[in-house]
């Protein structure tokens, strides 16, 4: 089983997203988060998250979009494929503990240049 830190402040954060998100919108955070791969990496397939959550792709696509505006997630470009994401390593992170200050420092220079 690989392991995925969620910081408690994330939790917390996640908690006051609830009415923002709805349950739909916390579904696709959870739905995510299990899906996430090193270096907190998602590369999705809407319709796939949605049939595994019984919603519709437009609802999907709607709580990735309230994701990336609470800064939850961005976007990223990875070769061959539609929908990438990272989520923010200051919130969630799997990999190697020693390598996240470093992704959290080039989160915050990306999210800069935004």
């Amino acid at each position: 089983m690989e392991e995925v830190f969620v910081s408690r402040d994330a939790l917390v954060f996640f908690a006051k997203c609830v009415k923002e998100l709805r349950a739909s919108g916390m579904s696709v955070l959870w739905s995510l988060i299990s899906r996430v791969g090193p270096g907190n990496r998602l590369v999705l397939d809407l319709d796939e998250v949605g049939r595994q959550l019984r919603l519709k792709p437009s609802a999907v696509q709607k709580a990735i979009e309230q994701l990336l505006s609470l800064a939850v997630i961005s976007e990223t470009f990875e070769p061959g494929h539609e929908r990438s994401y990272q989520f923010n390593p200051e919130l969630v992170w799997k990999g190697d503990p020693a390598e996240q200050p470093k992704a959290l420092e080039a989160w915050r220079r990306r999210e800069r240049i935004k």
